[in-house]
């Protein structure tokens, strides 16, 4: 484990850290090469359920046009808001081909699934990235998640190298949806932006204070899913439990742990958190945390390089931990942060986090930054 504390100086301003985590929902921000079009693509990932996945196929003739950047959003948010589009933005001027992936009905989806999404289903990642790799040939695909996004494609990759290790065996791994695991499928690396690894200390968290403003605005958006999953799939749920519902710990309990078969919230956290599985990942891997998020707390992190941590020390990626930050924000004092220079006519901004995964793709691809 690499702990790295690389500068980074927040914007004027924003030194608070929930300035700095609200700060990017008022920024007007312009996507041109995101804005120029995409594949519209229905990928099963399980039996009865579809997910959608927006994909920018680089020219042939570019420079990493045969590696994709598989990107993941966070929690009760799609693959347009703004820090998806923003590193979507950044890898497609660096040649590379972008996938942004919707979780289950998310991104008005809630019509193609006959569940919900939770924060391990790191099983539907693995299937988009194996169908995609097979049917367009790419040679390698980088995994790159924001907050809850952050926690599915860190246990995907471990769960992909642990299957890697059985198919080595000689067992047969079965993909939920495709039966075994396409064997040309390379996992290039994997980008975690402010990742919840420990979900059941995320929670308490959020829990806490002001922090319980975030918590409101998560449950009525968590509510108002299950109301409109209700038009859909009639008598599944119990909408009259669901308005005394107050906490997400409450809404996870009643919803989220029964629709992934688990018997209660603390079994969901324990079994869904990325902690479990970082030791396992042997693909480059970056995690980018700021030791401010105000609902993620840096201890989680800690507990990577410190005694005691049940092994979790042994996660062989680097951490990028600057002191501030905010929960997937790190908006710069400057744009285009020191030691990343690309071309002039390159895209230009002040969020450093998705300049930092740039320049992690970038320096795991055969010709290097």
């Amino acid at each position: 484990m690499t702990k790295k504390e690389r500068d980074f100086v927040p914007a004027p301003g924003l030194s608070n850290n929930h300035l700095m985590t609200l700060a990017p929902l008022v920024m007007i921000r312009r996507f041109p090469l995101t804005s120029r079009g995409s594949e519209r693509l229905l990928l099963e990932v399980a039996p009865g359920n579809q997910v959608l996945v927006k994909l920018h196929r680089a020219p042939q003739t570019a420079a990493r046009a045969d590696y994709l950047v598989l990107v993941l959003h966070g929690l009760e948010s799609n693959a347009d808001v703004h820090y998806v589009k923003g590193v979507c933005e950044k890898a497609i001027y660096d040649g590379f081909s972008v996938a942004r992936m919707n979780m289950r009905n998310c991104g008005g989806t809630s019509h193609l699934a006959t569940t919900l999404y939770n924060a391990g289903m790191s099983e539907d990642v693995l299937s988009v990235a194996s169908q995609l790799s097979a049917r367009y040939g790419f040679k390698g695909v980088f995994l790159c998640g924001f907050s809850l996004g952050g926690n599915v494609v860190l246990k995907a990759a471990g769960e992909y190298a642990a299957a890697r290790d059985r198919e080595a065996q000689g067992e047969i791994v079965a993909s939920p949806a495709k039966g075994p695991r396409q064997s040309g499928f390379l996992l290039a690396g994997v980008c975690a932006v402010c990742p919840p690894i420990d979900l059941e200390g995320c929670v308490r968290q959020m829990e806490k204070g002001v922090n319980r403003i975030y918590e409101k605005n998560f449950v009525l958006s968590l509510k108002m899913r299950i109301y409109e999953k209700a038009r859909h799939f009639p008598g599944r749920y119990d909408l009259v439990g669901l308005r005394e519902i107050k906490t997400v710990r409450g809404f996870d309990s009643a919803f989220t742990a029964p629709d992934a078969g688990y018997g209660s919230a603390e079994e969901y956290y324990y079994n869904a958190s990325a902690q479990r599985v970082l030791a396992q990942i042997d693909c480059p891997a970056l995690i980018i945390a700021a030791q401010d998020d105000p609902l993620v707390p840096f201890s989680c992190f800690e507990s990577l390089v410190g005694e005691g941590s049940g092994g979790t020390e042994n996660f062989r990626g680097t951490l990028l931990a600057p002191l501030q930050g905010g929960h997937v924000s790190f908006v710069h004092k400057e744009p285009v942060p020191a030691g990343i220079r690309p071309g002039r006519d390159a895209p230009s901004d002040q969020f450093w986090a998705e300049w930092q995964a740039l320049n992690f793709f970038k320096n795991h691809t055969a010709g290097g930054a």
